[in-house]
């Protein structure tokens, strides 16, 4: 296959190095080799727009989302030796899983860039040599037939950088999902109880077949170019983003029942705290579902132009944080005294106290000390 053809068609489900396009199979073709050469400070220099930009991205969210995992274990340490300490470890676990995907991002992001100011900018200075040649001779180029192999050299150390993020990525997006079905379940646990598995039917299928598709996409991920590859990926992100906007709507919805059946009860005044804001933000997938609306666009247009291809990879790279700090907000809202987020057997002391007013037959108004279950 010729340098130019297989460097048009390449897509890739994390698109960190095109580079792939300038090695040949056989070794160095100086029929070929004009095309590769005059190819190759585009391509380094793309490689390198594209490494520079995720490993900003990451370089800013990691530590974000580090800082709020600590917040989130410390609040979960003092429920250790209590009723809820089965599910507290449980969580701590979840939150270690996501740290240490998100420190495995973190890591090869950095070391990938690394690789290619080590040597990057050593292929850039051998080629501008050749392209200084108005008309480099089959002596010229078979001279060049070194650069290739450190070509091929450089393109398997970013593969196997990006082979490990993909795989980081997809993890986390497991974990993640799985922590927003659990949430919707317990929400939708209080009034239908054993039927509540009923309603994450449909997302645990979509979680499924977001596994199998990200599994198809990473084993298909070295045949670029094809187009069963580009569809495994298509439908990855595409899977991702029906099932967060399937939870997001089964939890606001379900939020929104609650608070409006409350207010029937304790009046207007009850949650006017508890805007839909803070249901979209801090309780459903609706930071997961915006990032894949954006993924999946970028995606579908990466290989068009450098910039959508940046935007891709910047989205990628924030995504593992944006998910990550959604499974902790829930986790922290839960730790700061909204236990009816984890069960609906609560002891007494973890009751919500609601202070109003009422008026007596006299006329005299009083305040009035109830305590009631927090159910949403």
């Amino acid at each position: 296959m010729r340098c130019s053809s297989e460097f048009s068609t390449i897509r890739r489900f994390r698109t960190l190095s095109p580079a792939r396009a300038l090695v040949t199979v056989d070794g160095f073709d100086p029929q070929t080799g004009a095309q590769c050469v005059y190819e190759m400070p585009y391509v380094a220099l793309q490689s390198g727009q594209i490494l520079g930009s995720e490993a900003l991205s990451i370089g800013i969210a990691f530590p974000i989302q580090l800082l709020a995992g600590i917040i989130c274990i410390r609040a979960l340490i003092p429920f250790k030796c209590t009723a809820k300490s089965k599910l507290s470890k449980l969580l701590i676990c979840h939150i270690l899983g996501l740290e240490l995907t998100n420190a495995v991002g973190f890591i090869c992001a950095m070391t990938g860039f690394h690789w290619y100011l080590a040597m990057g900018q050593e292929i850039l200075q051998k080629t501008y040599h050749l392209l200084n040649l108005h008309e480099p001779t089959c002596a010229d180029l078979e001279a060049f037939q070194g650069l290739p192999a450190e070509m091929e050299d450089w393109v398997f150390k970013m593969n196997t950088i990006n082979l490990i993020m993909n795989v980081a990525f997809a993890f986390t997006g497991l974990l993640t999902d799985s922590m927003l079905i659990w949430r919707c379940r317990q929400i939708w646990k209080f009034t239908l109880f054993s039927k509540a598995e009923l309603i994450v039917i449909l997302p645990a299928f979509l979680i499924v077949g977001e596994t199998v598709l990200g599994i198809l996409t990473l084993c298909g991920d070295d045949d670029t170019g094809t187009p069963l590859g580009i569809d495994f990926g298509m439908g990855y992100f595409g899977c991702s983003l029906a099932l967060n906007v399937s939870l997001t709507l089964l939890i606001v919805y379900r939020l929104l029942r609650c608070k409006s059946q409350a207010q029937d009860v304790l009046g207007r005044g009850y949650g006017k705290h508890y805007s839909i804001i803070s249901m979209l933000f801090a309780e459903s997938a609706f930071m997961n579902a915006a990032c894949s609306i954006v993924i999946l666009a970028s995606y579908k247009f990466s290989s068009d132009s450098l910039t959508v291809q940046m935007v891709f990879n910047i989205c990628l790279a924030f995504t593992p944080a944006v998910q990550a700090c959604s499974s902790y907000l829930i986790i922290h809202r839960g730790t700061r005294g909204f236990y009816g987020s984890w069960s609906a057997d609560l002891p007494i002391s973890h009751l919500s106290t609601l202070v109003f007013e009422s008026n007596t037959p006299e006329g005299n108004e009083h305040n009035t000390v109830l305590n009631v279950r927090s159910q949403c």
